[in-house]
């Protein structure tokens, strides 16, 4: 991987148009990726509405989420860290060991993560459908966590290295060829296909990652179970920590939208969860694109404080670039946006969305910052920001409702970002001594200003 070379800390102009180039071209590869991701995601649903129907939807959506929980709870968040402790090592001997304990830990967690799936089996049965009748199908999704890991592995070690055009290239070839799979047992088996296309796309990516010989050649043969399991203590205590911190998150998540299901109603949950998905998920489709590069980047510079303040200035001028005319356009078609994604009877949402949106921004800008905790290995900092702002949101969501309905939860969302914001400010200027670059705050300046013009017009029309 590149590394960002002495001339960076003088602001060489040469040094700055070759950073956004790359910025820009990693951003375009994984956004398509994204897109790739999410139009297969619109086939998929689009069949099983057709030929199965809502209750079709409604498992796939069970199951989908099952997974992701089950993969988040036993992965020890080795698809973040690893990548820190990658691009963090010198290239050679000692990188290429990290790796080679990286791809055994993924194997043993995901041994572990398949084992508790099938002791938990009729216990996941019972509390998702109410009955033992459907531990079958955790009994299957076992072998997809166990895919799952496998793929998250790999998935780092091209990450951590650089890799970036071959990481893409394997995630849209196994979403392509799983996708055409899933097409026949969608017609074939109906209801029953759900449960083996889930499983089947986890197993499709992890054999794509697994018959990539490029990881393969990176790791070290010969090495004893007991050196991976001390080279993977790192990057496990640092996953570890950012799944406490997501499951604080699910945690919120989950008592804002009981909290509207029992004060509102069940309609009032599906706007909210309409809005927050629009401005979480969909926009965030940027910041992965975005920090797939440059958070490697910023761990492989971390221990140079200029370097960084380069890094993290450049991208947020290159955010904000991007980000203000989207946000802009974004405001001007939130109906047909809405409409588009969901149907005319969300368009109570708007006004979350019409607030929100800044909050959206506030969120991309200090990820930018924030980066700095995980490329340092800071667990005691992250951990501390990330669960004052679990509760910080929790609670603005909650009130911010109960004062202004939906519309006041979008401003919730705005405020939360904007103490969220500068409570991460406050980290990357105090602990680690650094500053933002002037181009960086004026960027910085300008881009919220015209953010908040533009939220104004849009409440006033």
């Amino acid at each position: 991987m590149d590394k960002i070379k002495p001339q960076a800390d003088n602001g060489d102009k040469g040094f700055s148009g070759s950073l956004t180039r790359r910025i820009i071209k990693a951003m375009g590869v994984f956004a398509g990726v994204q897109s790739a991701g999410m139009l297969c995601s619109v086939i998929r649903a689009k069949l099983i509405a057709l030929w199965i129907g809502p209750a079709g939807v409604g498992l796939n959506a069970l199951l989908t989420n099952s997974l992701e929980l089950l993969g988040q709870l036993t992965q020890a968040g080795i698809r973040v860290s690893a990548v820190r402790s990658i691009a963090a090592a010198p290239e050679g001997e000692k990188q290429a060991a990290i790796i080679g304990s990286l791809l055994r830990w993924s194997i043993w967690l995901g041994c572990g993560g398949a084992l508790l799936t099938l002791l938990l089996a009729p216990l996941l049965s019972m509390v998702t459908f109410g009955s033992m009748s459907g531990s079958w199908m955790f009994v299957l999704l076992a072998l997809a966590v166990l895919a799952s890991a496998v793929s998250a592995g790999r998935s780092a070690a091209l990450q951590g290295t650089g890799a970036l055009k071959r990481l893409a290239r394997l995630t849209v070839t196994a979403v392509v060829i799983s996708t055409l799979m899933a097409i026949p047992l969608f017609y074939c088996l109906r209801m029953d296909s759900i449960v083996w296309v889930v499983t089947l796309f986890a197993v499709v990516q992890a054999l794509v990652f697994y018959s990539d010989s490029h990881v393969r050649r990176g790791a070290l043969d010969g090495m004893s179970h007991r050196e991976c399991f001390s080279l993977g203590m790192p990057f496990i205590r640092l996953g570890l920590v950012l799944t406490l911190s997501n499951a604080l998150t699910m945690v919120s998540s989950y008592v804002i939208t009981v909290f509207l299901n029992r004060y509102a109603s069940t309609e009032e949950v599906g706007i909210y969860q309409a809005g927050f998905a629009i401005i979480n998920n969909y926009m965030g489709i940027l910041v992965s694109a975005l920090t797939v590069e440059y958070f490697p980047r910023l761990s492989a510079n971390i221990s140079q404080r200029r370097r960084c303040e380069v890094l993290v200035s450049h991208q947020l001028v290159v955010l904000m670039t991007l980000l203000v005319p989207g946000v802009a356009v974004f405001l001007m078609l939130r109906n047909q946006v809405v409409w588009l994604l969901y149907s005319a009877d969300f368009n109570a949402v708007v006004p979350y969305l019409t607030f929100a949106v800044g909050g959206g921004v506030l969120r991309m800008v200090s990820s930018c910052m924030a980066l700095c905790m995980l490329a340092s290995a800071d667990s005691r900092a992250y951990m501390a920001t990330e669960t004052c702002s679990s509760l910080t949101g929790m609670a603005l969501a909650i009130g911010g409702y109960m004062l202004g309905g939906i519309a006041g939860m979008g401003v919730a969302y705005l405020i939360w970002y904007a103490l969220y914001t500068a409570a991460v400010w406050l980290v990357y200027r105090y602990r680690y001594r650094m500053r933002l670059r002037r181009r960086a705050l004026l960027a910085l300046i300008a881009g919220l200003a015209l953010t908040g013009a533009a939220q104004c017009i849009a409440a006033v029309c």
